[in-house]
């Protein structure tokens, strides 16, 4: 075996001048030079390992050069959705102009045990995550979400990603899987809750597999969804720049293909409080559904955009059920999903979801 052919990095031992070297000569970033120095800083996330990469390269280098660049490992297994990360680097949106996906200079993916690996931009120093809300923010995560959709929206767009219109299987594989933390989540909030939320919560886990099934037989409206939009995935400009979408990373109980609404739920909702939320929500909408517009999606009316965030609402008290499943996820999570709980009810509330499945 050629030992410069492109491999899974599974080790920080394994990351040294001569492979960032060849990854950066076959990327087209290094034209001529080479890479004579190479300093790493590393961290863990929940489910990866992520090192920022230093890089000097000799005087005579010509060509892009990134000085840095993040490297993600994941050691995958059995709980990840294959190369879907992967992919979403490397082969998804190349063909979309523009598209919120920061630039991959390697990515592979090792079938035998579903490890992989990424390089890609770097950000650091001119992107921020964690925004605070604001109709600037939300209006620019939608025109960016818009486009990403819109490349990847319909039943054949779907086909062409590698993806599908969820079945009643796949449906059920989400909703059995969320159900696991349904008699957790009411123990451990049984003081905290009050009777009405308590049935209100009990209903959408009985009612909403059924209406999520029966929404598949209209098609408009689906798309590839990113799937975890959550404040920290989002690379918002310090100043001047584009956003850029991170880690799409999903389970294989995931609905990697759903309502297209269901991307700004996320954004939104979990994670906003809901005084800023209402501030902003319809307006966030409303930018989105222009752009899908402008992207040539003409067939999906706003009515029933709003109905599809409203169903996309109500599945967000998943999000909090689903931390609950493990108790020692319950408990040091605690402080994340009993706030999206709670923002999960308010919103139910606010749009009056439940009409959708009463």
């Amino acid at each position: 075996m050629d030992p410069r052919a492109p491999r899974v990095l599974t080790s920080l031992g394994q990351i040294d001048c001569d492979w960032l070297n060849d990854v950066l000569f076959r990327s087209g970033a290094i034209e001529t030079g080479r890479v004579i120095e190479l300093h790493i800083s590393s961290s863990t996330s929940t489910n990866a390992h992520i090192m920022q990469l230093h890089v000097d390269y000799s005087a005579d280098a010509r060509g892009r050069l990134p000085t840095t660049l993040i490297l993600k490992l994941c050691a995958g297994g059995e709980l990840f959705v294959a190369d879907s990360e992967v992919n979403y680097y490397n082969r998804d949106y190349l063909d979309l102009a523009g598209a919120p996906v920061p630039r991959c200079y390697d990515a592979q993916f090792s079938s035998q045990n579903g490890s992989y690996h990424i390089l890609m931009e770097d950000f650091t120093d001119t992107h921020l995550k964690d925004r605070e809300p604001s109709i600037e923010y939300g209006t620019e995560v939608a025109k960016s979400l818009a486009a990403m959709h819109a490349h990847g929206w319909g039943a054949d767009r779907i086909r062409v990603l590698g993806e599908r219109i969820p079945n009643k299987q796949k449906i059920d594989l989400f909703a059995n899987h969320v159900q696991q933390g349904l008699v957790p989540l009411m123990e451990t909030t049984k003081s905290e809750i009050s009777d009405n939320w308590r049935t209100i919560i009990t209903e959408v886990f009985e009612l909403c597999p059924a209406k999520m099934l029966e929404r598949t037989s209209d098609l408009r409206g689906f798309a590839v969804l990113h799937g975890d939009l959550n404040p920290g995935n989002i690379l918002s400009p310090k100043h001047v720049g584009k956003m850029y979408f991170l880690d799409r990373q999903p389970f294989k109980w995931s609905l990697t293909t759903w309502l297209a609404a269901s991307d700004l739920v996320i954004m939104m909702v979990p994670y906003w409080p809901p005084k800023a939320r209402r501030k902003f929500e319809m307006q966030i909408l409303e930018e989105y559904y222009q752009q899908l517009l402008q992207c040539g999606i003409t067939d999906y009316g706003w009515e029933q955009l709003i109905s599809d965030y409203r169903l996309a609402a109500i599945q967000s008290l998943f999000i909090a059920s689903e931390w609950c499943i493990r108790a020692e996820d319950s408990q040091r999570m605690r402080w994340l999903w009993w706030q999206e709980l709670q923002n999960s009810m308010a919103v139910i509330s606010d749009l009056r979801c439940m009409e959708l499945l009463r």
